[in-house]
């Protein structure tokens, strides 16, 4: 009988793998049990409550010797709300291979990385500090792994050939991806005089999002759709990873639902041609600001190609009202609109014995919930 039964701290069996993905609302963060207590880590976020990352948290609550049997850690991207705390778990796992999207080996983006050391005094950190401290690391640790693993099209970034063979892969950035995002690179100003650089750039597209397909055995496949977003474009975007993806290769029975879920991380052939029909989609959802993510519709549209979605948490939002008549007044003339957005941890877990014939098994936690006529009700 596979491991589970809501017993959150209880670790896999050897044989059994499993893709846990969290999300605070903000962040997300995926673990995936590899088999045979080998595992890897794809993207950071940082618990709410205690502000350490919650894959390391994970990890110890089950028994993991993260030092010896973590042994890659993924950067898919480097926006705030996939990277916060990643450098700490890089720096725990002693040995690990990290991997990023092949921009960081380019002068645009090195000279960018530049301009934003020393800025550690951002609450909670940003993307480019965790780069900046990964890089130190990896500098440490001489020449075990002097550099990063370049992430691109087609990539294996860990391949294991024993008794239960795991193929880890990158599908993306594609070629046309890359040369998209440095030329955006290019036209951000280097800032030669003035205050330091904050954050690494936001772009209106994820152009070196690393997506990432996990095969095991022969037999069964996930895919983790990182931030990559659909552009209309043959060359880039999910337009390239469906066009890259050999059929002879099978489909993908789980699902890290791309972008938040959000209208421009979706395209239907991926879902035609990459998944398994009604495969198990998990979605982390996202508030900051005026974004609410997934909306409605989204959720609609995952509902309707699939029974088996989940989210970690209920994406919503509520308008802050404040007890004090005076501060409500205050912030009435300050401010067009205020919301409450409350960290909202959660936990969506699918194991699966591979020695035997069963199905996966999903485990919710803390604030994760089916995506289901009930959810899209309530948006």
């Amino acid at each position: 009988m596979p491991s589970g039964g809501n017993e959150k701290g209880k670790a896999p069996r050897l044989h059994e793998v499993e893709v846990s993905v969290f999300g605070t609302g903000f962040g997300e963060s995926i673990v995936v049990h590899l088999g045979l207590d080998r595992w890897i880590v794809i993207d950071s976020c940082k618990n709410p409550n205690s502000k350490r990352p919650v894959a390391l948290e994970y990890l110890n609550q089950i028994g993991v010797n993260i030092p010896e049997r973590v042994l890659l850690v993924v950067a898919t991207h480097w926006d705030d709300d996939h990277i916060g705390g990643l450098a700490e778990v890089f720096t725990f796992a002693e040995k690990a291979v990290f991997a990023c999207p092949a921009t960081v080996n380019y002068d645009e983006f090195k000279q960018i990385l530049a301009t934003v050391t020393g800025t550690r005094h951002l609450p909670g950190g940003s993307g480019a500090d965790e780069m900046f401290e990964i890089m130190k690391e990896l500098g440490k640790r001489g020449s075990r792994y002097p550099t990063p693993k370049l992430a691109v099209v087609h990539k294996d970034l860990l391949e294991i050939c024993d008794t239960l063979p795991v193929r880890v892969q990158a599908l993306s950035p594609s070629d046309a991806d890359i040369v998209s995002a440095i030329e955006r690179l290019r036209r951000v100003p280097q800032l030669a005089e003035g205050p330091p650089r904050l954050r690494l750039p936001r772009f209106e597209s994820n152009d070196a999002s690393v997506v990432i397909s996990i095969q095991f055995g022969q037999r069964e496949l996930i895919l983790l759709g990182a931030d990559l977003e659909e552009r209309g474009l043959l060359a880039v975007g999910w337009q390239a990873v469906v066009e890259g993806w050999p059929s002879g290769r099978g489909k993908h029975s789980v699902f890290k639902v791309a972008h938040h879920g959000s209208s421009n991380g979706h395209l239907d052939a991926a879902w035609d041609q990459l998944l398994k029909e009604s495969p198990w989609a998990i979605v982390t959802s996202f508030s900051f600001g005026k974004i609410n993510l997934p909306t409605k519709t989204d959720c609609q549209r995952i509902s309707d190609r699939t029974k088996r979605g989940m989210i970690t948490s209920h994406p919503s939002r509520s308008r802050y009202k404040d007890r004090m008549p005076a501060i409500r007044r205050t912030i009435d003339e300050v401010a067009r609109s205020a919301y409450v957005v409350r960290a909202k941890e959660g936990h969506v877990r699918l194991r699966r014995d591979l020695e035997t014939t069963s199905d996966w098994i999903c485990e919710r936690f803390g604030s994760a919930i089916p995506i289901d006529p009930a959810l899209i009700a309530s948006l």
